[in-house]
């Protein structure tokens, strides 16, 4: 019997409170209540159909948040940052933990578009894209700096489909299970968790973790440390243990509902994913299908910008990430026309 897969059909306006307590309304500010010097408006690209509503509105950069992004170079998870970094400044009575990803840049884009430049530098592009000689094709010559023109960004930024809604139903195999978005606080959530459930092991294979990487690192056999295959053995497993309960957790943050039965609870979550036989590896290759072509939105790959070298406009593509839309926070970085001082 072929299987009914309904990975476009969605089901009614209201979000399951999967994340954190989301409000029942966020009652966006009035403009005129706003000042447009003070404030950055921001109308995201899903139009209120995810957790944000339609607009928020942020201040500029504080300095718990220019200590924030000080951090980011240096740590091991940045997006418990960006949503500290976000939090500080958003306007409304909004946790921006629930924001996706693609919204979160657009935050970041518009603020910077308002305060910090009109455009992104120090992007790194090929001259000629085409060459087909590896060699030739990253050689110094053939690479330069891009000024890339926020506004033309945003003109590329995808919105999200207008069918969709939340949740996204995927049915396989006779069973259909309920999905929703994820969201930049759900890393943080994860790594919370895994620290609690593992800190005594964490403890105990420090020392182990430590030599492993030491060894990675020497192309010299002579120089790696011994360790017994035992020790070895033991912490390989533990990372695999690790690994395992990595993925659960993410992927308990992303389903809410199967066969009917709503999982309002994380820990009804995760018990579905670990005893509910229906929910296939079908289920999530479809999800992450959908997420990657009809459900797919935001900031875009490619950008159009001017080539000083070249003499012409030229399109390629970056790898835009959030934390490298946050502006480098310096004196020299900061736009005179925008800033007063005076004496006396």
């Amino acid at each position: 019997m072929s299987e009914e897969i309904t990975a476009e059909s969605f089901f009614g306006p209201e979000k399951p409170e999967l994340t954190a307590k989301i409000p029942k309304e966020v009652q966006e500010l009035s403009p005129k209540t706003i000042e447009d010097s003070t404030v950055c408006e921001v109308r995201f690209c899903t139009g209120g159909r995810l957790s944000a509503p339609p607009v928020l509105h942020f201040h500029d950069y504080t300095m718990q948040a220019s200590q924030a992004i000080a951090e980011i170079p240096h740590a091991s998870e940045h997006l418990p940052l960006v949503v500290e970094i976000l939090n500080s400044m958003v306007v409304e009575d909004f946790d921006c933990g629930l924001l996706h990803l693609e919204e979160a840049k657009e935050v970041l884009l518009n603020i910077h578009a308002k305060w910090w430049g009109p455009n992104l530098s120090g992007y790194r592009y090929l001259l000629d894209d085409s060459l087909t000689d590896k060699e030739k094709l990253f050689a110094k010559e053939n690479i330069s700096i891009a000024e890339i023109p926020i506004a033309n960004i945003g003109k590329r930024i995808k919105p999200l489909d207008a069918e969709i809604r939340e949740p996204i139903a995927i049915k396989a195999n006779g069973v259909c299970v309920k999905f929703i978005y994820p969201r930049i606080r759900n890393s943080g959530i994860v790594s919370d968790l895994l620290k609690k459930e593992f800190a005594d092991e964490e403890q105990r294979f420090f020392k182990t973790a430590q030599i492993v990487k030491w060894n990675e690192q020497q192309k010299d056999p002579e120089l790696r440390k011994e360790i017994s295959v035992e020790e070895a053995e033991e912490y390989k497993e533990y990372l695999a243990r690790k690994s395992a309960k990595d993925l659960l957790y993410t992927r308990a943050q992303l389903i809410c509902e199967v066969d009917g039965v709503q999982l309002n609870s994380f820990e009804e979550r995760v018990d579905a994913l670990e005893n509910n036989p229906g929910i296939s590896v079908k289920h999530w290759m479809l999800y992450d299908n959908f997420l990657e072509t009809k459900g797919s939105f935001g900031v875009q790959d490619e950008v159009e910008f001017y080539s000083e070298v070249l003499g012409k406009n030229v399109v390629r593509s970056f790898p835009f990430r959030s934390y490298n839309f946050f502006p480098n926070v310096s004196v020299e970085s900061l736009r005179a026309e925008q800033s007063e001082i005076s004496f006396g």
